[in-house]
């Protein structure tokens, strides 16, 4: 079985590949954006809008959850149970 340290630094580094690729596909869909407006295809903004606003709103999370989990025991050592 593998201690409980060693299994939370695997989730910590898991955490910063899911924001590594989030940042990668930001910036890919600006690529996106940015060809579309730029050969004049229909960007349609409000759509866009609102898919970045939700992408922040899930990167934010992972980015609070991975912090929160490296400064604050997410599992109780005496039962096993998620406290925050």
């Amino acid at each position: 079985m593998k201690d409980l340290l060693d299994i939370r630094n695997e989730i910590d580094g898991i955490d910063r590949q899911i924001v590594e690729l989030f940042e990668n596909r930001m910036m890919l869909t600006t690529q996106v954006a940015e060809y579309k407006i730029s050969t004049g295809k229909a960007v349609n903004a409000r759509c866009q809008n609102w898919i970045l606003c939700q992408n922040w709103h899930i990167l934010s999370l992972t980015v609070m959850a991975s912090e929160s989990c490296s400064s604050i025991s997410c599992l109780s050592a005496e039962n096993d149970s998620i406290s925050f």
